[in-house]
């Protein structure tokens, strides 16, 4: 792993990997380095916790708790109190899965094509595939330009977005590449979903997102941006 800015340690196995789920999604969706974005991290997973003693009271078939039927609780939940309301959780919940679909996930899909961009650079002479497809030359600004259309945000918010994303981009490209689809009928939103599900994705993720790192879309003559600058998610010792 090359040098990064910020390197945590998280569990992607056992019975803690849902704490390295809940880690990974709080750096996604908030990316800075000052105490008020690590504030939002920590409303983030304090939120996700409330939510899964809900989870867990709820499939107890408990609907009100009371101090003898706590002991039903699976692990150490019996002894565990929510710290907000409700209607903040799920305000919490909301605004964090809306800032990834957003804004981390078009953004790594445009790092994606940066790649064929600048092949389509180095092969001017002859014409790239992406360019006799799409019609004229393509840019880092008219793609920006075109995906800020498809989620109905102007050129300037997109670049906005696009710098604010680059420290986690590596994240938003694995995490794009390996979350779990929903289950028939599953309502369960995107980031409860694949907290639950952290088997099926977050090993995985975690080991894409470092392996991304080194490849030229990273790098800074195609993002301008140094990789060194990126929060690393790395796994814990077993």
């Amino acid at each position: 792993m090359i040098e990064a800015a910020e390197v945590t340690e998280i569990p992607v196995a056992g019975a803690a990997a849902h704490y390295g789920a809940m880690a990974y999604f709080a750096a996604l969706a908030y990316p800075g380095i000052t105490a008020r974005d690590h504030a939002k991290r920590d409303q983030l997973i304090a939120a996700v916790i409330d939510w899964l003693y809900v989870y867990h009271r709820n499939n107890s078939g408990m609907r009100r708790v009371t101090r003898d039927r706590t002991v039903k609780l699976p692990g150490d939940w019996h002894i565990y109190r929510p710290t907000m309301k409700n209607e903040k959780v799920l305000a919490t919940l909301n605004r964090a899965q809306g800032i990834i679909f957003k804004r981390r996930l078009p953004c790594a899909e445009l790092a994606s094509a940066l790649v064929i961009i600048r092949g389509g650079h180095d092969q001017r002479l002859r014409r790239s595939a992406l360019q006799i497809t799409v019609g004229g030359e393509q840019t880092f600004t008219r793609r920006l330009a075109a995906l800020g259309n498809e989620i109905g945000a102007d050129s300037r918010t997109m670049l906005r977005y696009w710098r604010e994303t680059l420290p986690v981009l590596h994240l938003a490209y694995a995490f794009g590449q390996h979350a779990p689809p929903p289950a028939p009928d599953d309502r369960q939103d995107l980031i409860m979903r694949c907290v639950r599900d952290h088997r099926l994705w977050l090993n995985k993720a975690v080991a894409a997102a470092e392996s991304r790192v080194y490849l030229e879309f990273m790098l800074p003559s195609c993002t301008s941006f140094d990789p060194a600058g990126r929060i690393a998610l790395v796994p814990s010792a077993e």
